[in-house]
This record gives structure tokens, sequence and C-alpha cells, in this order.
């Protein structure tokens, strides 16, 4: 019985023979040509990417992983061997013809006890399988194909195996100094260190005790930010690693880490040279420009009258040793400590000038403001003094009053207000005009009496307003208004008369022409006086000296009519020469050309 069963049974163990050896093969080929493929990508990203330390790692393991997941992945299903209920449903994919004889057979064959029928088709499927070649089931080309996928794959992997070699040694390698950090010794320079703030700070640390490429290991510079540790990749240079900090703004701690090996830690501190936070500037003012004591916060600038005393107040920004306020001729000011970080220093405003602030830390470091102030000396202007009333010269009696108002203007205030008057040219009478010094603007009237002058028709009284300043940081400005003239003329009856003896006695000579004319003569040279001396006031000069001299021509043309004891009349009134003294040396010379019109005993 069994041996009609045996050519049925001989052909099954052929087939699966063949069938597994052609699986194993296609499987094989499969995992070389996969594996080799994940080889190669890994040895490219290891190339491109350039992973070190744990990346490197990482990738090894990545690609191992994948690998040995795709190898199971392939393998796994051909680890059983098939059955022959699979061997038959095989061939029968193979040689359609059986017709399902062969998995009859194999059903049937597994029975202990059969009957003859079922002999019968155990004996048919037996005799079938002997006129089926086996190659028709599984051809030897296959076989011979898959062989040579294998050697491909097997090819493919064999190299992509031997590009990774280098990458494999140094991610063991790497792995080794993470599991062994005690054979790594980071030297890290320059260590602790101290900066100016600003400055660049260059951080090199170099891994010994292994033989390591910059490849297999990139340290890492670590910065500690609050209570976190930031990380910097470090850049490869002639066989160490360094970082620069291109500008240190503030203190910090550092440290390098290779692998799981740490150096240890360091400070660099920033040295911060002192700057100014803000300049308050106390005013306390001088007692005639009756200010009260004022602070002007973060200022710095100086603006203040001369004389004021100025204390600035300077905040800086860390503790300070020393500081001075140096001018720009070069003198210092010392400032005193108040606190650590606040000085004073005071000074008296005597010009314009302009300073700057050096301050000095505990570190022995200083710092020139870089910022200049400015001390500007507010001028005190000299007052400003006019005529209200009468606007100008007029003709007055003997018995007239006349009422003077004058009014004057200061910046701070005015010690001193009055009227002068003089009559016919004799010494001044100043009558103070009374008001509070501490008013900047001040109006008096004044009603001068004719009649008590004890003047005469023909008499002259000149009048002007003057002022004094109440600065006593410097000399006080006084300052005069205009000069006007209260010609004294006789009642009108008498006016008439006068005018038509005046008429005759001239001869047509121009006595009162003259009159006019050095009383024009006068007035200017009373203005040119009050100007400041400059190129125009000298043209101004030299046109008054014309006009002299033209009147000096005329005069003397004029001898034969013009007798000098009428000259002697005008002058009787000496109201020209009054004004010599307040002239000054370099204008009196043109009053001295006045004096040339009469004779000796008036010039002096």
């Amino acid at each position: 019985m069994q041996s009609q069963d045996e050519p049925l049974w001989t052909f099954f163990a052929k087939v699966r023979r063949r069938w597994v050896t052609l699986a194993v093969l296609r499987g094989s080929a499969r995992v070389f040509g996969s594996v080799g493929v994940i080889v190669l990508v890994a040895v490219m990203v290891d190339h491109f990417w350039l992973p070190t330390g744990i990346s490197l790692i990482a990738l090894a393991l990545t690609a191992a992983v994948v690998a040995i997941g795709q190898t199971l992945l392939i393998w796994w299903p051909l680890r059983k061997t098939p059955s022959p209920r699979q061997v038959a449903r095989f061939i029968e994919e193979q040689v359609p013809e059986f017709e399902d004889r062969l998995a009859s057979a194999v059903e049937l064959g597994s029975r202990t006890v059969r009957s003859a029928v079922q002999s019968m088709v155990i004996t048919d499927a037996s005799n079938q399988v002997q006129t089926v070649q086996l190659d028709r089931v599984v051809s030897s080309t296959q076989i011979r194909r898959a062989i040579g996928l294998c050697v491909a794959g097997g090819i493919v992997l064999v190299t992509a195996l031997s590009l990774a070699l280098t990458p494999a040694q140094r991610a063991v390698d790497a792995a080794s100094l993470y599991a062994f950090p005690e054979t790594v010794r980071i030297n890290v320079s320059p260590g602790d260190a101290r900066v100016m703030a600003g400055g660049s700070l260059e951080v090199r640390a170099q891994v010994e005790g292994v033989t390591i490429t910059s490849r297999l290991i990139h340290p890492v510079l670590q910065v500690e930010s609050g209570d976190e540790w930031q990380d910097i990749e470090m850049r490869p240079d002639d066989g160490s690693f360094q970082f620069e900090f291109t500008s240190v703004r503030e203190s910090f701690r550092y440290r390098v880490s290779a692998a799981s090996a740490w150096s240890d830690e360091y400070n660099v501190t920033a040295l911060m040279v002192p700057h100014i936070d803000r300049i308050d500037v106390e005013y306390d003012y001088p007692l005639f420009t009756r200010l009260e004591r004022r602070i002007e916060i973060d200022s710095g600038d100086v603006y203040a009258p001369v004389g004021t005393a100025v204390t600035l107040t300077v905040y800086a920004d860390k503790p300070i040793e020393d500081g001075a306020m140096v001018l720009s001729d070069g003198s210092l000011i010392p400032l005193a400590l108040r606190d650590d970080t606040t000085l004073t220093g005071s000074f008296e405003v005597s010009a314009d000038d302009a300073y700057r602030v050096t301050l000095s830390d505990n570190q022995g470091l200083s710092n020139l403001s870089e910022g200049q102030y400015f001390i500007r000396a507010i001028a005190d202007l000299p007052p400003v003094v006019r005529i209200l009333r009468p606007d100008g010269d007029r003709s007055v009696t003997p018995l007239e009053e006349v009422t003077i108002e004058a009014r004057a203007d200061d910046d701070y205030g005015l010690e001193r207000f009055e009227i002068v008057y003089a009559v016919r040219g004799d010494e001044d009478q100043a009558v103070p005009l009374l008001g509070s010094t501490d008013l900047t603007t001040r109006i008096g009237i004044y009603t001068l009496y004719i009649e008590d002058l004890d003047v005469v028709p023909g008499d002259f009284v000149t009048y002007y307003a003057r002022a004094l300043d109440v600065n006593r940081a410097k000399a006080s400005t006084e300052a005069r208004s205009d000069i006007y003239f209260l010609d004294v003329t006789p009642f009108e009856q008498e006016f008439v008369e006068a005018q038509s003896q005046s008429q005759g006695g001239d001869g047509g000579t121009g006595l009162a022409d003259l009159t006019a004319a050095q009383r024009a003569i006068v007035v200017a040279t009373w203005k040119l006086d009050r100007q400041v001396e400059d190129s125009r006031v000298e043209n101004e000069v030299r046109t008054v000296a014309r006009a002299q001299d033209e009147l000096l021509r005329s005069l003397a043309q004029d001898d034969g009519r013009v007798k000098w004891h009428q000259v002697e009349r005008v002058m009787e009134h000496r109201w020209i020469l009054q004004f010599a003294p307040w002239v000054s040396r370099r204008r009196h010379w043109t009053i001295l050309r006045l004096t040339r019109l009469f004779p000796t005993r008036w010039r002096h």
C-alpha cells in the first residue's frame, strides 16, 4: 500500500525543497537589497548632515533598527515548512489539470483506514505526478534568477557595509564616550575672564584623553540663561573648537560639554564703565533777581544769571568712588559722594562755559561722559529809560509848571530811578523817583516849577531820566533817556517884542540858527555816548564832527556879521560845555571842536 503512495510523497518532497529554496533565495535578495539601501541612506545622511555625538549614535541606531525590522519582516514568514496540503495546492496552481486530485489524495493519505475508492484516488494521484516534470512546478530558471538577485543584493549589502564602516566605528566610539565619560578631558580657555562691556571674547575647547575626530563628537558651549543653560554650537578650528562672543553686554557663566563629559563652570565678568543716569540742576539765584530756588530734574545744561550758585546732583548707574566736572579749559570741579551712586558739586555761574562729567568706580574704570553740557550765563540787560511826557523840546514861560513823566524797565529791578535837570548848564539836580526796587517796570512823575529856578527869558533848562539796575554780581549799569530842552520865553506880549528886537539885533546874522545847530550837535553827541562803540558809531561820530566843522567854517565866513559878544551871549547858558564829562575819551575830541567857536575863557 505504501509503495503505491511513495511516488506522490517523493514528488511532494522535491517540490517542497525547490519551493523553499526559491522562497529563501528571493527573501535573501530582498533582505540584502533593502538592508543595503538602508545602510547607504544612513551613510549619505552622515556625509551631508555631519552628525556628531548623540545625533551620530541616533543615526546609527535608527539605521540598525530599520535594517533589522526589514529583515524580520521578510524572513519571519519563511520560518515554517510548507505542509503537504500547501504543497498540493501550490502544485495544482502550477499544473491546473490535476483538478484537485493532489489535495484530495493528501487528505485521504493522512487517514490510517482507507476504503477501496480512497486507495484508488491516491493511486491515481501518484500515477499523475509521475507524468509531470518538476521544472513545470518550480523551474530551474526561477531558481537561477533568484540566485542572481540574491548575489546582487549581497553585493549591494557588502558595498553599503564597507562604506558604513567608518561612520559605524565613529558611532561606536561616540557611544563609548557617553558610556565612559571619565575617559574624556576637556580643556577650556580662557576660563574665568574679565571683559570690557561691549568687547569680544573667544572661547576655545580641546577634548583630550581619547583619539577622536571632529566628526566623532562635537563639543557644545553652554551659557547660563536664567535658570537654564543655552546650547551654542562650537566651530572646529585647527584641532580644537571655538566660539566668539562678538559683544559681551553682561556677566554670565559658561561651560563646555563633550558627549556625557563636562568641563568646569567658568565666570565671565563684564566690566561696565560707569555711566550717567541723569543730572539734576539746583539753582540758588542771586538776591537781586528775587527768584526762588529751583531744581531741574534730568537736565545737565545750566542757564542762569551771573552770580547764581548751581548745585549739580549726578546719578550713576553703578557704585562710584569719585568724580569731577571737567570744564572746557580742562580745569576740574570735584564732585563729592553723597552715596554709592550719587555725587554732588557746586559752582557759581560767571561766564559761558561747557563741561563734561568724569566718573571712576571701585574697579579702577573711569569714563568721561560722551555728551557735553552747557553753562550759559544769562546777561543782566541794562535798564531801558525814556521820557513819556513832555515828548520833546518845548518852550515854557518863567511862571510855568512842567510835569515830567518817565518810565524805566529792567529785567530784575531798579536800585535807583531819578529825574535829572540842569539850569543854564549848571550842576545837575537829581530828583529821586520813589518806588520799590523789586519792580521791573517803574513810572515816575515830577513837576518842575520854572519860577523856582530863577530863570529869565532866553535861558535853557535841560532834563532827562536815568536809572541804575540792581545787579550785585557785577558793576551796576546806568542808563539814561534822551535829553530834552525847555526854552524859557517871555509872556506872549513880551515874546513878540523880544522877537522883533532879536531880529533887529541880529542884523541877519542867523544867531538863532547857530543856537539851533549847536543844540542839534549836542543832542547827537549825547545819543552817541549812549551807544556801544562799533564801526557804525564811529561813522556817526565822524558825521557829527563834520557838522561841527561846517558850523565853524560858516561862523568864520560870517565873522563880520556875527559879533563875539553875541556868541558869548549864547554861551552864557553854558549848556554845551556841560556834556563834555559824559563823553568817552575816544569821542571827547568832538566836544572839543565845539569849544573852538568860543573865547578861551569858555573852554575851561
